[in-house]
């Protein structure tokens, strides 16, 4: 699928504080983005995205690039088989 990118986060990189909660930003056309946030007790739909914008952008930023992570993925699968 062209519209999908995958970038692994290894384990090298240390933490990333912004990942501490798990988000999902939600992109809705034509201008607007959401980030859903859902904990143990409550869901929650957000409409300043900042901060959940800038940890993604730091996410990407540090895990390794979509080839590197293709690699990865595949010496993974082949360690299972």
């Amino acid at each position: 699928m062209s519209n999908v990118h995958l970038r692994v986060l290894t384990l090298d990189v240390g933490g990333v504080p912004g990942l501490s909660c798990p988000f999902t930003l939600l992109y809705v056309p034509p201008k607007r983005t959401l980030a859903y946030v859902a904990s143990l007790t409550r869901t929650d739909y957000i409409k300043a995205t900042g901060p959940y914008n800038a940890a993604f952008d730091q996410a990407w930023e540090l895990a390794s690039s979509e080839e590197e992570s293709g690699a990865i993925l595949d010496d993974r699968i082949a360690d299972l088989t």
